[in-house]
């Protein structure tokens, strides 16, 4: 038989290891939700940070549309008109009165630097008055566009 020390020494290191595992288990615990916590809070913080530029981005360009949207339906049959004339007859220079029109939509929105109106046919105009044959027409995103009103 075993003398009664080391019988007390195993039962006291016992003790200490069950109170260690213990110990150990609640700080992981606690220390767990709070790391997930504080991991959850700068995920808030960030996603509305998101949210916010986010709102801001859509909100400049439905001012955009809309500055867009006031200038084409004043100007609409002006330019509807432009068009159907430009696309019979593809070799006439452009009409003076769309660089006003696209100066308009520049004037509405402080973003644009530059804006252009194309054609079907492939020539555009920019507000600044420089004309271009671009191949925006060729692309398929564009095409479809143009083929299904």
């Amino acid at each position: 038989m075993k003398s009664v020390g080391v019988k007390l020494t195993v039962i006291m290191v016992s003790v200490i290891l069950t109170g260690v595992v213990v110990t150990a288990g609640i700080a992981m615990g606690i220390s767990g939700d709070a790391i997930r916590g504080i991991t959850l809070e700068k995920l808030q913080a960030e996603t509305r940070d998101e949210a916010h530029q986010t709102d801001g981005w859509l909100t400049a360009q439905m001012a955009t549309i809309t500055a867009l949207a006031n200038v084409l339906s004043q100007k609409g049959d002006d330019i509807a008109a432009l068009g159907e004339y430009l696309s019979e007859n593809p070799d006439t220079p452009f009409e003076p009165a769309l660089q006003p029109m696209l100066k308009a939509v520049m004037d509405e929105n402080e973003l644009y630097f530059e804006v252009y109106f194309g054609f079907p046919n492939g020539r555009a105009q920019t507000a600044s008055g420089y004309i271009f044959i671009t191949r925006a027409v060729g692309r398929p995103w564009l095409a479809a566009g143009i083929s299904s009103p």
